[in-house]
């Protein structure tokens, strides 16, 4: 039998997944919501996989009520079809929508009921997303997770991966 006791920084793993923009604490960028009705905003992502985002968003929050089916999102007299949602404590829902296979944002912002800003929120969904990406990679080659190490200082995220081949 082989050990092979392979440490990766979560660097490498960023960049061979390229989505390495996800895991620097970067200042927070204002994103400048693109307007799909008189009252809704849509928040581009280059989220792709919907089980990956149902697992990002629980890591977030796993006290989310989330709707894993095509819902209705109500603004303002207004309303859109999303394909998940989220039931926030005001009975007011956030959605994500599948547009040109990439989900985006669909909120009504006068409604937003969660504790950090949209900007925020989209920062904190999107590492949770990569991490969980990795995590899906990474099982799928084999790879067992040692450990993970968060830095609250510097916002990087160290996981250590072994993998045992015979």
């Amino acid at each position: 039998m082989i050990y092979i006791h392979m440490q990766f920084r979560f660097l490498l793993l960023l960049s061979l997944l390229n989505i390495s923009y996800a895991f620097y604490n970067l200042p927070i960028k204002k994103r400048t919501p693109t307007k799909l009705n008189s009252h809704f905003s849509v928040i581009g992502t280059k989220i792709k996989d919907k089980d990956i985002l149902i697992k990002s968003l629980y890591d977030l929050n796993n006290d989310f009520e989330i709707y894993d089916e095509p819902t209705l999102v109500l603004g303002y007299n207004e309303e859109v079809l999303v394909d998940l949602a989220i039931k926030q404590k005001n009975n007011k829902y956030l959605g994500f929508k599948l547009k040109n296979d990439v989900y985006t944002l669909v909120t009504d912002l006068q409604f937003w009921e969660q504790t950090v800003p949209v900007e925020v929120f989209m920062e904190r969904l999107n590492k949770k997303y990569a991490i969980r990406t990795i995590y899906e990679t990474c099982l799928e080659e084999g790879y067992i997770t040692d450990f993970v190490k968060d830095n609250l200082e510097t916002g990087v995220t160290e996981i250590q991966l072994s993998r045992y081949e015979l």
